[in-house]
């Protein structure tokens, strides 16, 4: 291992939310040098309850997180929020980040808030939001808090990183609740439409709840609003039950997760390579197939599909 990264992690165990930091930078940059401490640490990933937050624009995800970590705070518990945001144009980084959204909590040790850019990848979620999400957990926070930056129907992803899915909608929806079929209505445990002390809420629940019991999916729709602060109680003590009753089904999720996080990984891995050597190789002016040809001659590809091919 790195001896830079080996210091890291060092202070990392100790509980240093410096050191997290620092390795959490390490993964938005794409640095392989980080791969052995994630192996490390890795058994202890599982410990947190990771909840992915998702809906569209203007739903008030950010505001009822804030309300899920006063509530955690409340019981003595720690909590992490991810929060994945869009990609700034001028410097790749994230548009929105920790400065301007949930201030209040900068000063608690028991919180721990970082953004990430999506860096322009579709779904919503940047490319190391599941090492993110790794990292925090095996930290030890009690709750990982994971919002999505809410594109829509692209978000449907987020079901690889989190244990449990809360989609979040406004009364404002209206007969736009009806696209949800084909995205968000797959990937969401729960269901919350917020601000529900506006005019139209207890109509778009009862499409869901109508919509989900068509699909044999569990109704679980709620309503919540700043005016009631239990309703966020309620819907958190929810989400608890989900996890006290459903252990067997979290677990296969992150079986799950964890495949498609190598496979992730690797893709990727494989597609820089693959452009490092296309751009190195090969001119414009050359027959663009002799060098797939070329390239799939390759000794270490080759050796690597042989060993795909044996698996």
């Amino acid at each position: 291992m790195n001896p830079k990264i080996e210091a890291i992690l060092n202070d990392f165990k100790t509980g240093s939310q410096r050191a997290l930091s620092r390795l959490i930078t390490l993964a938005e940059n794409g640095d392989s040098s980080l791969y052995p401490a994630m192996t490390a640490l890795f058994e202890k990933v599982g410990q947190s309850r990771v909840l992915g937050i998702t809906g569209p624009p203007g739903a008030g995800k950010s505001t009822l997180i804030g309300a899920f970590i006063k509530e955690i705070r409340q019981r003595g518990q720690t909590v992490a929020v991810v929060a994945v945001d869009p990609m700034s144009p001028i410097t790749g980084g994230a548009l929105l980040g920790d400065r301007i959204r949930l201030s209040e909590f900068f000063t608690d040790d028991g919180v721990f808030i970082r953004s990430l850019s999506t860096r322009g990848r579709m779904g919503g979620l940047s490319r190391a939001s599941r090492q993110v999400v790794h990292l925090v957990d095996a930290f030890g926070f009690d709750y990982v808090l994971f919002e999505t930056v809410g594109v829509g129907q692209n978000e449907v992803d987020v079901r690889q990183i989190v244990d449990v899915s809360l989609v979040v909608l406004v009364p404002e929806a209206g007969d736009g609740i009806q696209t949800l079929k084909a995205g968000l209505l797959e990937v969401g445990d729960f269901f919350t439409v917020n601000k529900s002390e506006r005019d139209g809420a207890q109509k778009i629940g009862s499409e869901l709840k109508e919509m989900l019991h068509m699909s044999g999916k569990p109704e679980r729709v709620y309503f919540t609003t700043q005016t009631k602060a239990s309703s966020y109680s309620e819907l958190l003590k929810g989400v608890d039950e989900f996890f006290n009753q459903h252990s067997d089904l979290v677990s296969e999720r992150r079986l799950l997760g964890a495949q498609s996080t190598a496979s992730l990984i690797l893709k990727s891995i494989l597609w820089e390579e693959l452009e490092r050597w296309v751009a190195s190789e090969m001119s414009g002016e050359e027959n663009p197939y002799a060098y797939v040809e070329k390239f799939l001659q390759k000794t270490s590809f080759s050796e690597l599909l042989k060993h795909v091919s044996k698996k």
